[in-house]
Order: structure tokens, then C-alpha cells, then sequence
């Protein structure tokens, strides 16, 4: 089963806005694990197209052309196999902060613990955010399933106001 639950926002005292989501997943780490990385299976859930690639060891590039048509380019800070990813997040038209995949085996499954952080994050690009990667771990986990699907912006459009209704605008610089 699909767990759709909704995202968090959390705002340190330094400034730094985070973007929080977690999601129970029926299928090992290993599973979640290898699916995250391929580079086969990236366009359908995160990029646009073919071609997209996160490499395996810290300092490799990134290169994500994305659904709404920007090109992600950044660097893989720190990757412990099976367990953990963490890439820098940059557009030509955002530097996006620091992007993080926590992969925690359960007894049936696994938990997945996302996070975007940012501390140039305003609650406009928040909410944008927030509900972009809502979308995107639908269809991660739409994809983990052998259903990948394409971006449904309907649904992305109730993700949106259900995050700008929720989120605390006032403490999101």
C-alpha cells in the first residue's frame, strides 16, 4: 500500500527552512536503494527524460533535467550505500541547498526520510517545494511499485494549496 502523507516544514534558528517528508515503503532498502540511484528509472519520478544521473560516491557530479524544465546540476556530498544520499540542488535560477535520502530497513519494508534544506528557502518557493516533492515521492513510490505514471499537475495544484493553507508563512523568511 501507498502511504500519501503530506510533507513538514521546519525552520531552525539559524534560518535554514527544510523541507520534511517520510514515507513507510513495503519493499527492503536495498530495493529503495537501488531504485533511487538508477539512472534508468529517474525519469519516472524526478526528471523529464533519459539522460538524468546521480552518481555513487561523493564529489561525482549530478545532472537532472526535471519535469517542469530546469536542469538540475549539483554534487554528491555523501552516499553510504543502501542507506544514504545527500546532493547539492542548483537551477540556473535557484541554489537549491542540499538534498537528503535516509533509507531505515524495518521489519516489513523500509522508512524513507527526505529532506530539502535551504536557507535562502522563502515560503513562496516552500510551499512550491513542498509540494513538487510531494509529487515526486508519489511517483517514486508509483515507480518502486512497477506503476510509473506521469506528472499529474491536478494533483500537484491540491499538493500546492494544501501546503500554502498549512504552511507557517510567518516564520519562513
Amino acid at each position: 500500500m501507498i502511504h500519501r502523507i503530506h510533507g513538514g516544514l521546519i525552520v531552525d534558528d539559524y534560518g535554514m527552512v527544510t523541507c520534511r517528508f517520510e514515507r513507510v515503503l513495503p519493499y527492503p532498502a536495498a530495493r529503495v536503494w537501488r531504485h533511487l540511484i538508477d539512472r534508468r528509472r529517474l525519469h519516472e519520478w524526478l526528471t523529464s527524460e533519459p539522460g538524468g544521473f546521480i552518481r555513487r560516491r561523493a564529489g561525482s557530479a549530478v545532472h537532472l533535467p526535471t519535469i517542469g524544465g530546469a536542469v538540475i546540476v549539483g554534487e554528491v556530498i555523501d552516499v553510504e550505500a543502501e542507506r544514504y544520499l545527500a546532493i547539492s540542488w542548483e537551477t540556473a535560477d535557484w541554489l537549491g541547498g542540499i538534498v537528503e535520502w535516509d533509507l531505515t530497513p524495518q521489519a516489513e519494508g523500509s522508512t524513507l526520510a527526505f529532506e530539502h534544506s535551504d536557507e535562502r528557502m522563502g515560503s513562496s518557493q516552500a510551499t512550491r517545494t513542498l509540494a513538487n516533492w510531494h509529487m515526486a515521492l508519489d511517483m517514486f513510490e508509483e515507480s518502486l511499485a512497477g506503476r510509473p505514471r506521469t506528472w499529474n499537475w491536478d494533483a500537484w495544484q491540491e499538493y500546492f494549496l494544501h501546503y500554502v493553507r498549512t504552511v507557517p508563512h510567518a516564520e519562513v523568511q
